[in-house]
């Protein structure tokens, strides 16, 4: 993408005429963070940095691109903040690994007299898992229930998520059973727990939990279960399997301890494959 030129910027940039769409269509055009700081620099030349929606799009674009000390300095610039403002930031400080300042900022929230969405909810919830401040989760699960929130997939999962980090199984299947909704990414959050319970140390349990994460496109915690498995040196099946590359058929093996009974399922494969062989004849 080119430089973003004062001139690409509507005519005359002005308070009165400017489009209200232009900045939000700029700011998607924006590919990296120099043209995001072009915007911000025409916006603060022009006195139309804090004029809706124009501070709220730019403080999500930052946050887009990990850059959250630039988001939170046009956060803290803001006078009256609204919730999409809000939301990023948290959203922002969840994903970022710094969950404890995301609880800061809902605090902060809270004390503005805004009133939480669900989008607020999921990201406050997943910084309670990521810190298992089981106390703080049950807050706000309170305020949940409190504010008659419609039941929601993504609300529901990470207070499961959050009861499941913590420990608490109960608490989870609480939840679950009052979610009416069919919901396989709570089912597994809930049965990879209880894997997990019944034999700690199985690192079978944990690769399947891993995978059942994976499936569901829970991609960090499929991760940071393979993660486990391996600081903790837990040893897992061999698994055989076959793909095809370039039209040739290559079998591969996964895990660390061999199947007892792999020299048998070997053998028998063998047999198909020499059956199949005849068939074709």
């Amino acid at each position: 993408m080119a430089a973003l030129a004062p001139a690409s910027l509507p005519t005359p940039f002005t308070k009165n005429r400017i489009p209200a769409t232009s900045t939000l269509v700029l700011l998607q055009m924006c590919q990296n963070f120099q043209e995001i700081r072009q915007v911000h620099a025409q916006l603060v030349v022009s006195g139309l940095l804090h004029c809706p929606p124009n501070a709220g799009r730019l403080l999500e674009s930052y946050a887009t691109l990990s850059h959250l000390d630039y988001a939170l300095s046009i956060f803290n610039a803001t006078p009256c903040p609204d919730v999409f403002a809000y939301n990023t930031i948290i959203r922002g400080l969840t994903l970022g690994k710094d969950p404890y300042h995301s609880l800061l900022m809902y605090n902060q929230f809270l004390l503005d007299g805004l009133y939480p969405d669900n989008y607020t909810y999921t990201f406050v919830l997943k910084a309670c898992s990521q810190l298992k401040a089981i106390s703080e989760g049950k807050q706000v699960h309170c305020q949940i229930l409190k504010a008659g929130t419609p039941p929601d997939t993504y609300i529901n999962s990470s207070l499961i998520s959050m009861y499941m980090n913590s420990g608490n199984l109960s608490c989870a299947e609480h939840v679950l059973a009052e979610f009416s909704q069919e919901n396989t990414l709570a089912n597994n959050s809930i049965i990879s727990g209880h894997l997990a319970e019944l034999e700690p140390m199985s690192g079978d349990r944990y690769k399947l939990a891993g995978q059942m994460f994976s499936y569901a496109g829970e991609k960090e915690n499929a991760t940071r279960i393979r993660k486990f498995i391996k600081e903790n040196d837990l040893g897992t099946t061999r698994g055989l399997s076959f793909i095809e590359v370039g039209c040739v058929i290559t079998e591969f093996v996964s895990g660390k301890v061999d199947h007892r009974r792999g020299s048998e399922i070997h053998r028998m494969l063998e047999t198909i494959n020499r059956q199949l062989e005849i068939g074709r004849q």
